[in-house]
């Protein structure tokens, strides 16, 4: 039993934890950007005007088309949102594993315990998406990231 609430209690809150805490550390760190399109450019991450995707980018402003704008080092930022994606992912696929275990320790009905086995593939998939999204930034491959982002959301 103890396995299990680490698995689908302890593990879960701690992730989401650590994953708030590192996207507000990454917002902190994050050099800025500049929105060409609608006259916007700062030397911070804004909540109005930023994507939150933008704090997993290798480089700021990439996806604009003017030359002139400066693309900045975003690697802290980076590491740590697309940490915090590895590990939501990863406390996800572990998350799936254990939680038929749940319905079979308290006996629960075969119909319940079905189902249960049923979502894993879903869960387990997923979670190797979020990992995903973590490991391919849109700036280092949009293709690939568009896909793992598709099946994680």
């Amino acid at each position: 039993m103890k396995k299990i609430k680490l698995a689908l209690v302890k593990l879960p809150i701690l992730s989401i934890t650590l994953f708030f805490l590192s996207c507000v550390a990454a917002a902190y760190l994050h050099p800025g950007s500049e929105k060409e399109g609608i006259g916007y450019k700062s030397n911070h991450y804004s909540f109005t005007h930023n994507f939150l995707s933008e704090l997993g980018e290798l480089k700021t402003n990439t996806y604009q088309s003017n030359p002139a704008i400066i693309r900045k080092n975003n690697t802290p930022s980076m590491l740590l949102f697309n940490g915090g994606l590895i590990l939501i992912g990863a406390t996800l696929m572990l998350f799936y594993i254990q939680f038929k275990e749940v319905f079979r320790v308290f006996n629960d009905s075969k119909k319940t315990q079905f189902y249960a086995r049923l979502c894993k593939p879903i869960g387990l998939f997923a979670g190797f998406f979020y990992v995903g999204v973590g490991l391919v930034p849109h700036d280092l491959d949009f293709g690939l990231h568009v896909f793992f982002s598709n099946g994680a959301f």
